[in-house]
């Protein structure tokens, strides 16, 4: 390329420029986004640093919070979250860990939930198995879910009843608060699921006498389960006239006090466990805690009688699209459900008792204690006659009060025996760790429910795998041989 000299000025003119090339454009731009692309990723860089130190300090002042909750709010002078005790020093939590065998065996996971986890442990002073519960406190995100494990603690430290579970023992350290208990050998699901089509009338009656008991003492101390279900009642006995099978419920995290309801003994709020919960909680109106109860006792009895199988494909898929929007096809649902699985077993005293345990309307279900009378140990287990079973219920209502009367003649009007539902018009149970890991306890896994699996895997449900006793298997050959089973 030439350089021209102009004739007028006599400057040099400039050379004559070619066009960038296509290509040529490309790789410029290429070039460019390089760059900033590299700029990008430094700056993405100083980010990620920036939050791993954030991250740190989340972390840090998270555990202080906790603590702040467990501990700032702990009034006792003012009673508020008083049952939690006072944390304890290292020391003294090492103490309390080894004592349980701790040290060198954090146990079998028996049971997760989002807040919980249950482990099974050797009690070191005399060998006795037990059952540890350990509340993560980081997980305790909430004031309520304090406000829950205090109830927990002040219900079970003061409940005394056979039939309702002892707390053994229970500290509260740096991350956890843990809560002991005897170790029983299964539930009552894990009991039921030896029997597909339902468990003999006279286990269920042994486990109904001992539930209504404690219902009847429970209702009485002030004390509301709210979630009463087959997992959340322990079996202990064989079934046997020596020794029956005897019901203890356990789980009372999201149970309710007669001090936390209105001046008319109610509350609001939807908890529990499908399939077991009372139609009323869905009407978002208030309701008695404790007449939810024995909707719930009434379900569990209807699943001992009937067996998971027919329970899981009728009464269970009546809660899967429950609502207040759809409660009228709700109850129309839950009474054929009730009308299909019941039908062998209306004309039986347990038959009637579970109907007039799941009645639509709350005031007329049937109370604990009338159940207890009902059915007393000495009472004959074969007289189902229709006078006599009339006769029965009404000496068992007494002087009961009007609603008592109402079911005593609603249980021998023949012509409501089947149940008076409703017209057809008419649960639940992320968690970043300290820096330094101090306790004993490894990180808390995923929760899971024991409902939530599959049938084909319903097994695992169980606290423990169940092994009955050559009697028990007499005594099935014998009830089958009698036409009983």
């Amino acid at each position: 390329m030439q350089v021209r000299e102009d004739r007028d000025t006599g400057r040099a003119e400039e050379p004559e420029r070619t066009p960038p090339t296509e290509v040529e454009l490309l790789r410029r731009q290429v070039l460019k986004l390089t760059s900033e692309l590299n700029a990008v990723r430094e700056d993405r860089n100083l980010l990620e640093a920036d939050l791993d130190v954030m991250g740190k300090r989340y972390r840090g002042v998270k555990d202080e919070l906790t603590h702040v909750m467990f501990e700032e709010l702990v009034d006792r002078k003012g009673q508020r979250f008083s049952s939690i005790p006072p944390m304890l020093s290292n020391a003294d939590a090492q103490r309390k860990q080894m004592s349980y065998g701790m040290h060198h065996d954090i146990g079998r996971v028996i049971w997760k939930s989002a807040l919980s986890e249950v482990r099974s442990m050797i009690r070191q002073s005399d060998a006795m198995p037990c059952v540890l519960k350990i509340i993560k406190k980081t997980n305790c995100r909430k004031l309520s879910s304090v406000r829950n494990l205090n109830r927990e603690i002040s219900i079970l430290s003061r409940m005394k009843h056979p039939s309702i579970v002892p707390m053994i023992d229970h500290w509260h350290e740096r991350d956890y608060v843990c809560m002991v208990f005897e170790l029983y050998s299964h539930d009552l699901f894990g009991l039921s699921n030896d029997y597909g089509s339902g468990m003999p009338e006279t286990y269920v009656i042994q486990i109904l006498r001992s539930t209504a008991a404690a219902l009847h003492y429970m209702h009485g101390q002030g004390v509301y389960h709210r979630d009463l279900k087959p997992e959340n009642i322990l079996i202990t006995g064989d079934g046997t006239d020596a020794n029956p099978y005897t019901a203890v419920i356990i789980d009372f995290g999201i149970s309710i006090t007669a001090n936390e309801l209105d001046g008319n003994g109610k509350t609001v709020g939807l908890v529990g466990s499908p399939a077991f919960y009372a139609p009323e909680m869905l009407e978002n109106k208030r309701y008695s805690p404790a007449q939810a109860d024995l909707w719930s006792f009434g379900s569990v009895l209807l699943e001992l009688v009937v067996g998971h199988i027919l329970f899981k494909n009728v009464w269970m898929p009546c809660y899967n699209n429950a609502s207040a929007g759809n409660l009228d096809t709700f109850l129309a649902s839950i009474r054929r459900a009730l009308e299909t699985t019941m039908v062998e077993h209306n004309n039986t005293e347990l038959g009637h008792t579970i109907n007039s345990l799941l009645q639509v309307e709350p005031e007329l279900r049937v109370k604990p204690r009338t159940l207890v009378r009902r059915f007393a140990a000495e009472m004959e287990p074969d007289s189902f006659g229709d006078e006599l079973l009339g006769r029965r219920l009404r000496e068992a209502s007494g002087s009961d009060d009007n609603a008592d009367e109402r079911r005593s003649t609603w249980m021998t009007d023949t012509s409501r025996m089947t149940p008076a539902l409703a017209s057809d018009s008419d649960h639940f149970g992320e968690r970043p760790a300290s820096e330094v890991q101090t306790s004993w306890l490894p990180s808390l896994d995923s929760p899971f429910s024991p409902r939530d699996r599959d049938s084909l895997v319903e097994d695992e449900r169980r606290l423990n795998p169940i092994t009955h006793g050559e009697h028990v298997k007499d005594n099935l050959r014998a009830l089958s041989m009698d036409g009983g089973v």
